[in-house]
This record gives C-alpha cells, sequence and structure tokens, in this order.
C-alpha cells in the first residue's frame, strides 16, 4: 500500500498512538513495516501489511 499527500513531514497529532510513530509501531507488532519519506514537499509512506496467506510456505 502507497499513500502520498501534501501532509508536512513531522506535523503532529494531537492524538497519542497516532502518526508514522504509532503507525510504525503497531506493524512491526504483526510483523509489518512502515517506510516514510518527504521527496519535493509530498510526503509518501509505504506500508507492508502481512496477510495470513503471506506467513503460509510455498507448496
Amino acid at each position: 500500500m502507497t499513500a502520498t499527500g501534501p501532509q508536512a513531514p513531522g506535523s503532529r497529532s494531537s492524538a497519542a498512538g497516532t502518526g508514522v510513530r504509532g503507525m510504525t509501531q503497531r506493524l512491526a507488532a504483526i510483523g509489518g513495516s512502515l517506510e516514510a519519506e518527504a521527496v519535493d514537499g509530498t510526503f509518501t509512506a509505504r506500508a507492508r501489511i502481512p496477510t495470513p496467506r503471506s506467513h503460509q510456505e510455498a507448496p
């Protein structure tokens, strides 16, 4: 999944557990990952979200 938008990097959310740090922690807890970067004024986040099928061994 890739989500791109004009949100400025370093923007703070008023709710605890939200934002890039919260997403990174929640994804890590389930075996996923998050990459986030700002290029030319555009903030992009790429999440790798494991699915039950991705954890199964190939036949």
